[in-house]
């Protein structure tokens, strides 16, 4: 269903083109929301490893990493430093 290879496209350069011409499979993934699973100003990079989709999340005032399986439920989030 879906590759761990994630392409970037710079769209501020595309002029007005169908999604279809540049890929060949696109899954529209719906993120769950709410208090604990907030998507801040910025998303700064995303993976999907493992079957997961991780967000690492620029909040305006610190950042941290949300978790959502393949169906967008939330999992977890990291967002303190450990010893």
């Amino acid at each position: 269903m879906l590759n761990s290879d994630i392409q970037i496209i710079d769209v501020s350069i595309c002029e007005n083109t169908d999604v279809n011409s540049i890929f060949s499979d696109v899954h529209l993934i719906p993120l769950e929301t709410n208090r604990n699973s907030l998507v801040g100003l910025n998303i700064r990079k995303a993976e999907i490893y493992n079957g997961r989709i991780y967000l690492f999340n620029q909040m305006s005032s610190h950042s941290n990493i949300l978790c959502f399986d393949l169906n967008g439920s939330f999992q977890f989030k990291i967002d303190r430093i450990g010893q």
